[in-house]
Formats: structure tokens, sequence, C-alpha cells
């Protein structure tokens, strides 16, 4: 009995941390502004939003593209793709905008000091000022 409960042990070690990996297998970025709303989002499209400091999440995709970056700031929520676009939306929302950039390459960062002013940064050198909460190409 006492090996049962040690082999239970730890096949339920391994299947919890498996089971881990799993869910997050693709994920590129996560972000939360206040903790309560959290975000995540990675390759294939997916994005996870969770409204309750992650008890509970909702999965939605935007087919092909792969985010490299998610950013929230107040009710703004910003995303990057390996396809040089910037996503906007907000947190009671799923609809995005997608932003280009003028390159075609991946965008693999994000960052907002407030709702206007935002900087990217991306592959070859790519490196991009928001002042109005757009950016270059759009």
């Amino acid at each position: 009995m006492k090996k049962f409960f040690i082999l239970f042990i730890i096949a339920s070690a391994f299947l919890f941390s498996e089971g881990n990996k799993a869910l997050a297998d693709g994920f590129n970025s996560v972000h939360t502004s206040n903790g309560v709303f959290v975000i995540a989002a990675g390759d294939q499209g997916n994005i996870f939003r969770s409204i309750n400091s992650g008890s509970s999440w909702a999965k939605y995709t935007e087919p092909s593209v792969n985010f490299k970056s998610v950013f929230t700031l107040q009710g703004s929520v910003w995303l990057t793709g390996d396809n040089g676009k910037v996503y906007k939306s907000t947190t009671i929302s799923t609809i995005l905008t997608p932003y280009n950039t003028g390159v075609t390459t991946s965008i693999n960062s994000i960052h907002f000091t407030s709702e206007l002013t935002g900087y990217v940064c991306g592959d070859n050198g790519a490196l991009y000022k928001s002042v109005n909460g757009e950016f270059p190409g759009h």
C-alpha cells in the first residue's frame, strides 16, 4: 500500500507538471495592468483572457498570426504579431483592429506609457514610437 501511495504521488506530480507545460506551449507573452484582467497570447493566433485574476480563462483566436507580445493599460489591449502588425482591442471586446507598422517582419515587444504613447520593437532593427495610439504605416 505504501508503494502504491508513493507511485500515485509521483505519477500525479508528473501529470500535473506535464499538464501545465502543455497548457503553456506556444504562449509568448502574458500581461496584466491591474491584477484582475489578464491576457496571454501566442502562436497560431491563440489569445486567452481572464477577468478574474486567472481563475478561469476564455480562449479565442485570430487566424494567420503568431502573437509575440501583449500589453494592457487601463481599458486598452495591444498585441504584436509576426506579420509586422500591431493589433488593438479593449478589455471588454475580443475584436482586434490591425495597424500596419510599415514592416512585414516580426514585431516582438510592445509597451505603452499612456493611451497614446507607446513603443514597439522587432526584427531587423524595427523600433517605432506612437504618439497618437497608432504606428507608422497605418
